[in-house]
């Protein structure tokens, strides 16, 4: 062994010619670093910007795009402890892109909306103009049951005989309001029949009435009760 000063040859611990140690010191074992680990959020970005476009939604891409952000920034000042940028950004993209379903949802419910408007108060009209028929039955089998009073001018009579359901007794169905009206005479031999929107525009649009003449009629409001004197025919005589 030779002196790593001098180069003289050494035979002990320290260098007889210039005195230098021959046994190097003694080195300190450092442990090997830990692996970085992928960051939580990162995944959770991932994951959410992958439903985000599954399910076309902002209900996910919202979340995914703060997971992102927020991964992105603790993965940069993680020094290396932490990993998953990729898997971030990956998020944040998919998160955005779900942002541009929402223009294409709203045009389609702006057309859908009033489509299914105008034909729930089609359905709601067609509904009322049936019930104004039962209610039409229903008066003629309690006028015969009842000869000495007639007609009635009460629904819950009708229901009380067993002649009309309970709710249509009760003045409300299908988004319209039916009320008996104009009932005169002993016995009673007049009534008439009113069914009004429930919500003008929004359940009907028309008005019904309905008297013993056999003739349904209709306006577009019969706020002022005038449904019989003012009303159009609906499809000529509908009994």
């Amino acid at each position: 062994m030779y002196c790593t000063q001098c180069g003289q040859p050494v035979t002990g611990s320290f260098c007889s010619n210039c005195g230098a140690a021959t046994v190097p010191a003694t080195t300190v074992a450092t442990a090997p670093a830990a692996p970085p680990k992928t960051d939580d959020l990162a995944i959770a970005s991932l994951v959410l910007g992958i439903l985000s476009m599954i399910m076309f939604s902002i209900f996910a891409g919202i979340p995914a795009v703060i997971c992102g952000h927020k991964s992105r920034g603790r993965i940069r000042r993680s020094m290396g402890a932490l990993t998953g940028d990729g898997m971030a950004l990956a998020g944040l993209v998919m998160g955005y892109l779900s942002f541009l379903v929402i223009p294409f949802i709203l045009v389609i419910a702006a057309i859908a909306i009033p489509n299914l408007l105008r034909a729930r108060i089609a359905a709601n009209e067609a509904a009322a103009l049936g019930s104004i028929r039962t209610i039409n039955t229903a008066e003629a089998a309690y006028a015969s049951q009842h000869q000495d009073a007639g007609f009635t001018c009460s629904l819950n009579d009708l229901q009380a005989a067993g002649l009309l359901d309970e709710m249509l007794s009760g003045g409300a169905k299908s988004g319209y309001r039916f009320e008996l009206a104009a009932c005169d005479g002993t016995p009673v031999r007049h009534y008439t029949i009113i069914a009004t929107p429930l919500q003008l525009n929004s359940t009907g649009i028309r008005a019904f009435c309905f008297d013993e003449t056999d003739l349904i009629k209709s306006m577009s409001n019969d706020s002022n009760g005038n449904c019989m004197d003012v009303g159009t025919p609906v499809g000529g005589r509908s009994f």
